[in-house]
């Protein structure tokens, strides 16, 4: 399946609503992955029977290694992976039982703190969503908000500091940790002129993009990917 660098979704900007600000272009590599975009292996997340989503089996959340105390049935529905969607959502109660979490794990930066997210498969350990509190030095969590009928989705805030694959010929959703090259491109691979407008250093030239390679791709910003989150052992 093709492997994607994700980039912003589309959004409506400003006053003007006619505007749209696509953002930096990501990257898609047909075939499989890039690996000069990924650092380690991809590790493969099974989608749910049934679905006509991107679905994955959602066994548990937490900080680092601390699990969270959620109820299994608010991940019945499992997390659907949405490209095009822009925030992470959890379900209704989660980002209290984070918190709770994170209020056990000392901490000294920003840095120390993760939020962990395991799959079926593969663990996404998130930078942003989770902070150091500069007076208590514990790892607390940012308010999110909960989708009103509590269904978990991985959007582009949640995946936009990794590498993703979708593989629908053997149904499953592939993770890797970015590598630290960014996710730039030829300009002269932009085959519209409005394309070639979204990429930074590149300019339309008559009838093509150019301008040598785009800048500004997104590289890795510290999440990872592993096997497990959580030692259940």
């Amino acid at each position: 399946g093709p492997g994607f660098c994700p980039a912003p979704p589309p959004l409506p900007t400003g006053s003007d609503h006619n505007r749209i600000d696509y953002g930096q272009p990501g990257l898609m590599s047909l075939g499989g992955t890039d690996t000069a975009l990924t650092a380690g292996r991809v590790y493969y997340s099974k989608i749910l029977q049934g679905t006509k989503y991107f679905a994955l089996r959602l066994q548990g959340v937490g900080v680092n290694e601390q699990h969270a105390s959620v109820p299994t049935a608010a991940f019945a529905s499992g997390m659907i992976v949405d490209t095009g969607s822009t925030q992470l959502y959890l379900p209704y109660g989660a980002w209290t039982a984070i918190s709770a979490a994170g209020a056990k794990i000392r901490c000294h930066q920003d840095s120390d703190c993760r939020l962990s997210i395991q799959v079926q498969g593969a663990c996404l350990k998130l930078v942003d969503f989770v902070k150091c509190h500069p007076q208590h030095r514990v790892c607390s969590a940012l308010e999110q908000r909960g989708l009103a009928y509590g269904q978990p989705m991985l959007g582009f805030a949640g995946m936009k500091d990794l590498y993703l694959e979708l593989d629908l010929s053997d149904h499953q959703v592939g993770f890797a940790t970015r590598s630290n090259k960014a996710c730039n491109a030829k300009c002269s691979s932009f085959l519209t002129k409005i394309t070639c407008s979204f990429a930074k250093g590149c300019a339309w030239e008559g009838t093509q993009c150019g301008g040598g390679m785009s800048s500004g791709g997104s590289k890795s910003r510290g999440s990872t990917v592993t096997a497990e989150c959580f030692n259940t052992r």
